[in-house]
Order: structure tokens, then sequence, then C-alpha cells
């Protein structure tokens, strides 16, 4: 029977319980924003491989369970390969491979000892909302930020639920005073340096989106703007770890702002109270 080698080739190079949207839905409950410490931007380093290329024959049933092969599936192409065989993840995709909940990267070196799922992770598109901001209306003083989140695989499927529940993806947020900012590309090194705050977020919206913002402004930064940056954060199995940013920043976005907004279409939903809290932002000092 015809054998080839498979070398895997593939391309892989809130916090606010009571907030009213100014352009979005309200009532959004986005759950706990934890602030990250500091931490530096590493770059990933490409490691060779010295494990033997693994000769497996290609076949599209699945393995008995006894059997000394087992499947395995990279995105929509079945591979059989020797159980406890050594595959290496190729270069041939943008990031990684996915496989058993847990992130890898271009090069790797993977044993695979059951029949096993891979996908590759080809694109990630972060953007953040532009018309996404919202204040707090609970007592808190304070405004977020939406950002929105697209992973794909190399055939272009959308596999960010996938994605989202791996080990190694995380995501959150840099938010800057918009007067410190000094150009678009905002950074994790950058923000800190510039006064601002990097937020992580562990929850996530059914339409893969994720809020960030900060509470307790003082009634003097009311009128101050603030701009966010979305960011997926990729840690590999050694520690090592990448940022993918969002495209573009969100639009510069004061809490008086968005209460101008809530007024001008009609304080839509909101009772009384928050009626007058709105109206409180709107003509601080």
């Amino acid at each position: 029977m015809k054998t080839k080698v498979l070398i895997i080739a593939l391309t892989i190079t809130a916090m606010f319980s009571v907030f009213v949207m100014a352009d979005d839905n309200s009532g959004d409950n986005p759950g706990d924003v934890v602030v990250n410490p500091w931490e530096s931007v590493f770059q990933t380093t490409e490691v060779q491989s010295t494990t033997e290329e693994v000769t497996t024959q290609e076949e599209t049933t699945e393995p008995p369970a006894t059997s000394a092969r087992v499947k395995v599936t990279i995105d929509d192409k079945d591979y059989s390969v020797a159980r406890d065989g050594q595959l290496v993840l190729s270069n041939d995709t943008n990031y990684g491979f996915i496989m058993n909940g847990k992130y890898y990267k271009k090069g790797e070196t993977v044993t695979v000892s059951e029949n096993t799922v891979i996908s590759t992770v080809d694109q990630i598109d972060v953007d953040m909302s532009q018309n996404g901001a919202a204040i707090c209306l609970d007592g808190r003083d304070g405004i977020k930020f939406k950002c929105n989140m697209v992973i794909k695989n190399k055939l272009g499927q959308d596999i960010t639920k996938e994605a989202l529940k791996c080990s190694g993806f995380s995501w959150g947020m840099l938010i800057v005073p918009n007067s410190n900012r000094v150009d678009d590309n905002l950074t994790a090194i950058k923000t800190k340096k510039l006064g601002g705050v990097n937020l992580l977020n562990s929850n996530v919206r059914d339409d893969d989106s994720f809020y960030c913002g900060i509470i307790n402004v003082k009634p003097n930064n009311y009128k101050r703007e603030y701009i966010a940056r979305g960011y997926i954060k990729l840690t590999y199995g050694n520690g090592l770890s990448q940022y993918v940013y969002a495209s573009r920043t969100s639009l510069p976005r004061s809490i008086v702002e968005v209460a101008d907004t809530i007024a001008q279409n009609g304080y839509v939903g909101l009772n009384p109270n928050e009626k007058t809290i709105v109206d409180d932002y709107r003509t601080a000092e």
C-alpha cells in the first residue's frame, strides 16, 4: 500500500452591572473585569524540531480502538497515524494549531495517542466597535467599550467559540486618556507609559464580543475622552506569548459625550433615577 510522509502541512505561523449603551443594546452584563499586572510583550520564537517525520497512510475510516494507528483530523482532512507517533506541526498557516483544548505554535512537535481533531488558526480579526461606548448608571461613574472577535481556520471556517475555550487564548483591552495618545499603535507596553490600564476579560457574549471599562472616574474627568484597543493574547506551552491587536482603536468617548447621546435619543429604557444620573453627567463642570 502506498504511503506518504505527513508533516502537518497547513499554514499556522464589566464589570458594569448597570450600563446604558449610547449606540448599542442596553442592559448588558458582561461580567467582571480583572486588571492584569503589567507585563512585557514577548515574541514567539521558532524552535527547530529534531523529531523524525512520521510516515503515515492517508485513510478515511476511523481506526478501531485496539488498532496500532489512530485517526488525526486536521480541519476537514483525515489521516491515519501510528499510535503514540510524533507529528511536526508545519509552518503553512498564519498562527498555530488547537489540539485537545491547547494552543500550539507552528513547528511544534506533538504526540498523538488517540483519535484527535486538530484545528488550524489562520485568521484572527479583532475590531473595536465604533458605536460601542457605554456609561455606568449605578453610582460607580464609569465608561466601557465594546470589542468584536472572529477567528477562522485555514478553510475560512469560523472557529471563534472553539478557540476562546482553548487555554492558550485570552482577551482584553487597553484604555488610555485620548489626550495622552501619541499614535494609533497602542500596545500593552505603551499603555503603561501613557497612564492607561490593561484589562483582561474572561467573559464573552453570544456574538463573540466583550466589554472592558473603567470605574470610579472622578467628576473632573467626566469630560475627558478615552480610547480603547482590544486584543487577543496567544500563550504557548513554553510560556511565551504574542498579542493580536484590533486593527483600529475605538472612537474617543467621554462620559459626558455618551450621556448627551442618551439624552438626545430620548433616555430610552431609563427609569427616573437613571435619567437624573445622566443629566448630572451632562452638567458636570
